[in-house]
């Protein structure tokens, strides 16, 4: 059976969202919670979603396949060119997005999403000082939005003796 990469791109896809629903249900609920929303069902809402779009892309790549098979054209191959500098800037972003989950915990909320906003920014071509001040600002709104108004926990980490 011969798949486009589409299609093996959204199979794949659609087996890592199924993957990520299933361990979904493996968060557990502290008994004291309670919420709306429980802390399981953010994840299975995106994964369910994930998956109804890959399995979308799936069927119109199908269809596309099989409707140039029909009328016995050929797809036009399409020549990749690789964007060193876009790809770098990927990785860099990808590389500051892993760091941030790695240290949230330890140095906190507040400190450790000024960083990555004002590293992401560098990295996509901002201001620092901007990019500081609007980090700083939108850092500290949302974490006292989310403790005094929603009530979530959100780690304090090097700010603990202020929050």
């Amino acid at each position: 059976m011969r798949m486009s990469k589409d299609e093996l791109g959204s199979l794949l896809f659609f087996i890592l969202m199924l993957f990520y629903f299933l361990s979904s249900f493996s968060i557990m609920t502290p008994s004291f919670m309670k919420v709306a929303i429980q802390p399981d069902q953010v994840p299975q809402f995106i994964a369910i979603v994930g998956m109804i779009l890959s399995a979308k892309l799936f069927y119109d790549s199908y269809k596309k396949r099989k409707s140039i098979e029909r009328d016995g054209t050929t797809e036009k191959k399409e020549e990749i060119v690789i964007n060193k500098p876009a790809l770098i800037r990927v990785f860099s972003v990808s590389l500051v997005v892993f760091l941030y989950g790695w240290l949230f915990r330890t140095i906190g909320y507040i400190i450790s999403t000024i960083f990555l906003y004002l590293i992401v920014s560098i990295i996509l071509g901002g201001e620092w000082k901007k990019s500081l001040i609007i980090g700083v600002f939108l850092s500290v709104l949302v974490f006292v939005l989310f403790s005094e108004l929603i009530g979530v926990n959100l780690p304090s980490g090097w700010l603990s003796f202020i929050f």
